[in-house]
């Protein structure tokens, strides 16, 4: 059962502080992270929807190319600061954003640790180098953080209530739902869900719970389809076209290619006039080479493994270390070697604890949805592989890290010891 409710200890108000004083360094060393223009494709919609009430790239052509969340979020910044310019207040939404997810984090923590570890996870989140990186960007990352941090605290508090009540699982599937607008990564997430809810609540009839938590997450994405069908005369639930191109960037390479200029034709036409015809043309070379070979596909995918949840984390997109060791060390660049030797360093032993906290994780039935929730991150593993799409699960990484340490340091404690 999970411990009674408390004040929100010392070390968690700490915690938050000390993320919003990393955050404050970052910008301090370089300012220029407040004033960068916005870059991307979802500024464009959400300037265009401003001045046109269109939702497209020009003001008067409409789009499904992507998904309606984050632009619309974006627009209604721009309207409020009567700028389409903003910065500055989306950086303030993203970084209050990380920190909710941190608290998120520490909720999911305590019902599944003691306070003071439960806290660590906290600290584990809200210092997270990557996580604190894309708090600076325009990009959803830190909403899809937070959404996931909530998901996983409903999840655990649903196993712990043993599945009495359908409300967990109905915020699980609206939750799941909202960030389906955003992103369609968290699309087979409920139906996958729905299978171990018996076992995990030990209740044979909470499957029915999973059932209505699926089609309470569809059910969101049903404007949009609704809004795409009478424009274009098409089923569209997600971005027209963008999930097959990613299908396609997973054939080309552990990464795909990059940058987008290097796209051959006529992919690179399609995707920078944001024509949909990228998609059946994405899908036409993706599924002949994954038929031609589906061992050389297989292996890019495992190989996938070390780039999405290792490289480009911590050091070169937390600390602006993106070159090797050598490299600095050849260059007598002292200081950024050590950073970076710190910085993989602290990562992998984040990551060998989470491990830890994943097998530890299956004594308590309330910390498998946790492992679960990274497990099926993995889903990225199938496509482009970018380490910034799972930043999204640092929260559950942090739960599980703690874990492991928790469950380390009590096997190392001498016996008899409290």
């Amino acid at each position: 059962m999970p411990p009674p409710a408390s004040a929100t200890p010392r070390a968690v108000w700490a915690a938050l502080a000390a993320g919003l004083a990393f955050r404050a360094w970052k910008v301090f060393i370089d300012p220029s992270l407040l004033v960068t223009p916005l870059p991307g494709e979802f500024h464009l919609i959400a300037k265009a929807f401003v001045e046109s009430g269109v939702y497209s790239y020009d003001g008067a052509t409409p789009t499904a190319f992507r998904l309606p969340l984050w632009p619309l979020v974006l627009s209604a910044f721009f309207k409020l600061s009567g700028s389409t310019e903003t910065y500055l207040p989306i950086v303030a939404v993203n970084v209050a954003m990380s920190l909710g997810a941190a608290f998120l984090t520490y909720r999911a923590a305590r019902r599944l640790l003691p306070e003071g570890w439960a806290a660590a996870a906290c600290w584990l989140h809200v210092l997270n180098p990557f996580s604190a990186h894309l708090d600076f960007s325009a990009g959803y990352e830190s909403v899809l953080t937070f959404l996931f941090a909530a998901l996983m605290l409903l999840l655990v508090r649903g196993v712990q209530d043993r599945g009495e009540s359908a409300r967990p699982w109905l915020a699980v599937g609206a939750l799941t739902g909202l960030s389906l607008t955003c992103r369609s990564s968290l699309l087979l997430l409920p139906p996958l869900l729905t299978p171990f809810l018996p076992s995990w609540t030990g209740r044979p009839g909470a499957w029915r719970h999973g059932v209505l938590m699926t089609a309470l997450a569809y059910s969101f994405i049903t404007p949009w389809l609704i809004r795409n069908y009478s424009l274009f005369g098409r089923v569209i639930p997600f971005e027209d076209g963008m999930g097959l191109h990613a299908l396609y960037q997973s054939t080309q390479g552990v990464q795909g290619i990059m940058p987008d200029q290097n796209l051959p034709e006529p992919i690179k036409t399609f995707y920078f006039a944001h024509d949909p015809k990228i998609g059946p043309a994405s899908k036409e070379i993706a599924l002949r080479a994954i038929a031609g070979d589906p061992l050389g596909y297989a292996v890019l995918c495992l190989r996938r493994l070390r780039t999405v949840w290792f490289d480009g984390g911590w050091a070169e997109q937390g600390l602006g270390s993106i070159r090797s060791f050598g490299d600095y060390r050849r260059e007598g660049a002292w200081l950024r070697a050590a950073s970076k030797v710190l910085a993989k360093g602290a990562e992998a032993a984040f990551l060998l604890a989470a491990l830890v906290g994943m097998a530890l994780s299956w004594k308590d039935p309330a910390a498998r949805p946790v492992t679960f929730l990274v497990l099926y991150m993995n889903i990225h593993l199938l496509t482009q592989g970018l380490s910034r799409y799972v930043v999204p699960a640092v929260p559950a990484l942090a739960v599980l890290a703690a874990l492991g340490a928790h469950g380390a340091a009590s096997h190392l404690r001498p016996a008899g010891e409290a």
